[in-house]
């Protein structure tokens, strides 16, 4: 979800409304650049997991057979043009929750349950070419109430109403499960997705122990109507729990030295759910920070599962690139509001990232131009870590900016996830509909890994230093490797580009291909080899290595 790093920020700056508007789907503002068109094909992607288990530090043995991960993009909005979106080849997409949940579609508990929108959104998508769509579903939202839970500081349904919420998740699994009982009419794929509430933080404020309750009616209720569904618990949000990469015996002093203004919940919170395995079919977690983060905290999952004696696969259902700096006002390095500093950055950076966010806000053509290819790169890296990681699922942000977050009434309050969508959107007030101003790198590098990651295997990091990140996939066709810099701090525009270079055992050369950012021919390199390998710059963004033979 938006989730803290981007609820906080709004709320610090006295624009608390902005949540509703994002989670509403409101008016998105774009740029006014004329699109540069993609093409049009839609190469599908398998909806299968990827189960390759995480390689240990510095081996080189080659994982065993796995299937590739799951690419999905968030959030799709009411009035956005689903095929625009299904030309980046990924087979998953999901709704914003906001336009999901039980208070909208059922504002009176004594009616039936609206399902137009959920219907039209399904519909559409699924017609683009997206196999899976992942649910968010909510009791209630910011906006709507229908009486039948305690409110919005406690969301869960009364005693009285329980059947009803238990019925509007077997209808909502029901009709969209395609076994030919009361389902949408011209469901095309079964839905198999759920989440049960979306982020355990202030997005599910209620006492555990209630939650874990309504897990329970909606796990029951889900798996009534469909045996296959995939039922995940309300996603983790572990914040900067492992900027230190701290180790088992550590975990509990991390937890607690969080510095975050969300305390709903803790680590014996997130514990107390994964005591009921039970009540859930996937592990979920969101990532709002750096890509390394997603190693580490899929290690402390596994951890955690392994002592209760289960596996179960994961999924991160909702992303955001490294924003830098979160929860504040980003624009400014004194004064009221400040934003709280996020890994690599570090708080001696502040006042040369109020320069930087100040020039997106500016137009810096720049300063864009650099945000534009980080973003790209950050979430390539995501996706990477995260199938070598043996996630099953993950979802990249976002389809378009976020409201106010991305203008300078929001101070970059989210740091770049407010600045993080994959093209810039106009919306019109007559039609409702947004229109594309312009496809941006995200755009394109989101669709050319997904077509090299098509038909994965396998994925492994590579033995190498550990500011370096190379990673060899094998598919049916071949092998090959992405690579790319992750140094422990923080780059900006005007600084340095680290570089560092690698050797492969390649007897016959190698052919570099750039990370994509923009819809031109792939950029491809011929480096020769010497005494049977290949010497390869690389920088803080992803490239292709492929062998020169194939």
């Amino acid at each position: 979800m938006l989730k803290k790093f981007l609820k906080y920020g709004a709320i610090v700056f006295l624009i608390v409304v902005v949540i509703g508007v994002i989670r509403g789907g409101a008016d998105k503002k774009g740029q006014n650049n004329r699109p540069t068109e993609p093409p049009t094909e839609n190469p599908r992607q398998s909806e299968t997991a990827n189960k390759t288990p995480a390689p240990k530090q510095g081996s080189n043995k080659q994982a065993p057979r796995s299937k590739e991960i799951i690419i999905g993009i968030e959030y799709a909005v009411r009035g956005q043009v689903a095929a625009e979106f299904a030309k980046l080849g990924i087979p998953a997409v999901k709704p914003l929750p906001e336009s999901i949940n039980w208070s909208k579609m059922q504002p009176d508990i004594s009616k039936s349950v609206n399902y137009t929108d959920a219907d039209q959104f399904v519909r559409d998508y699924q017609k683009a070419g997206f196999r899976e769509i992942v649910m968010g579903l909510r009791t209630l939202s910011h906006a709507e109430d229908n009486q039948a839970t305690y409110g919005k500081n406690r969301p869960v349904p009364k005693p009285e109403y329980r059947d009803e919420y238990a019925a509007w998740i077997k209808g909502m699994v029901e009709r969209y499960d395609k076994d030919g009982r009361d389902d949408m009419p011209g469901l095309k794929y079964p839905v198999r997705y759920y989440e049960i509430e979306v982020e355990f933080s202030a997005y599910t404020p209620e006492r555990t122990g209630e939650y874990l309750e309504k897990l329970k009616i909606a796990y029951e209720a889900a798996h009534q109507a469909y045996a296959d569904v995939l039922v995940a618990h309300s996603a983790f949000l572990t914040a900067t729990a492992f900027d230190s990469d701290p180790q088992p015996s550590q975990y509990e002093k991390a937890f607690a030295e969080m510095y975050i203004p969300d305390k709903h919940h803790n680590l014996a919170d997130m514990r107390k759910i994964l005591d009921r395995p039970e009540l859930f079919d996937l592990v979920n977690f969101h990532e709002l920070a750096d890509p390394i983060m997603i190693e580490r905290t899929v290690k402390w999952l596994k951890y955690e599962t392994a002592r209760r004696g289960y596996t179960k696969p994961i999924i991160i259902s909702d992303t955001s690139p490294s924003p830098f700096i979160s929860y504040g006002r980003a624009t400014g390095c004194t004064g009221l509001f400040l934003g709280i500093v996020v890994w690599p950055a570090k708080e001696k950076d502040r006042c040369r990232l109020a320069d930087y966010f100040n020039g997106i806000l500016n137009n810096n053509a720049a300063t864009v131009e650099w945000k534009n290819r980080f973003v790209a790169g950050d979430m390539v890296k995501k996706v990477v870590i995260a199938a070598a990681n043996g996630v099953q699922l993950i979802n990249t942000a976002f389809t378009g900016d976020l409201p106010i977050l991305s203008t300078k009434f929001g101070f970059a309050g989210a740091g770049n996830g407010g600045f993080a969508g994959v093209v810039s959107e106009q919306y019109n007030l007559i039609t409702q509909k947004y229109r594309i101003t312009e496809y941006r790198p995200g755009f394109y590098a989101l669709k050319q890994l997904a077509g090299k990651l098509k038909g994965t295997l396998s994925i492994v990091r590579e033995r190498s230093d550990n500011d370096v990140r190379l990673y060899r996939i094998k598919n049916a066709r071949e092998e090959y490797w992405i690579g790319w810099v992750h140094p422990d701090y923080l780059i900006l525009p005007d600084d340095q580009e680290p570089k560092k270079q690698i050797s492969l055992n390649i007897p016959n050369g190698a052919r570099i291909i750039n990370m994509a950012k923009s819809g031109e021919a792939e950029n491809e390199t011929v480096v020769s080899a010497s005494n049977g390998s290949v010497k390869i710059d690389l920088t803080t963004t992803p490239v292709y290595i492929f062998k020169a033979s194939q």
